[in-house]
């Protein structure tokens, strides 16, 4: 694995990825552990995102809102949890919409 594959996958749609598979893995099995790692994990892409100017605040924060969420999971706040998850979702699907415009017109 070359530096540049390592920076992408640590940086990119993996890191992405697996941050919302720990996210709705740690909410639907009631493990705040998993909510913390996918918070740590979404440090990386959020500051990349950070740069891109319709997303710049909400992005920095993305981790944040994971660790309050593992919170929330641990005072039973359940339905808090689910909609501390829903930044992410919508900065993830704002970039993918962003990437699919790009490539396919």
């Amino acid at each position: 694995m070359t530096e540049t594959q390592l920076i992408q996958s640590i940086l990119g749609w993996s890191a992405i990825i697996t941050s919302l598979l720990f996210s709705a893995l740690g909410l639907l099995f009631r493990k705040p552990w998993l909510l913390v790692i996918a918070g740590i994990l979404a440090i990386t892409f959020s500051w990349v995102q950070g740069g891109y100017p319709l997303l710049s605040l909400l992005a920095i924060l993305l981790p944040f809102f994971q660790f309050v969420a593992a919170w929330a999971l641990l005072r039973e706040k359940r339905l808090l949890a689910w909609l501390l998850l829903t930044p992410s979702v919508l900065v993830t699907a704002a970039l993918v919409t962003s990437v699919l415009r790009k490539y396919w017109g």
